[in-house]
């Protein structure tokens, strides 16, 4: 959601070396990095992203709750489950 890219953006731009989301009482993507870190992101290999850069880097960064991020789509259950939790979260009222 837009309101989530913003709020990261605006950390970011505050002057946090690391703006990432938190799930999982872990901090994850999307995130945004000080071009400091830009190497460490450069050096990645495979595909466990930068997870372990800000596990490593946890105190530079500041966190944004991203409640349904740990939501990983992967089979049609997992699409079912994630579309349940989709439309019961537009009905709420806000």
């Amino acid at each position: 959601e837009a309101a989530l890219l913003d709020a990261l953006i605006a950390r970011r731009a505050a002057g946090a070396a690391i703006a990432a989301c938190e799930y999982g009482g872990e901090p994850g993507v999307p995130a945004l990095f000080a071009p400091r870190f830009a190497r460490a992101l450069l050096d990645l290999e495979g595909d466990r992203g930068a997870k372990a850069l800000l596990l490593r880097e946890h105190d530079a960064a500041v966190l944004v709750p991203f409640p349904s991020g740990d939501l990983d789509v992967d089979t049609p259950e997992d699409w079912a489950r994630a579309s349940r939790m989709l439309e019961a979260r537009h009905a709420e009222p806000r």
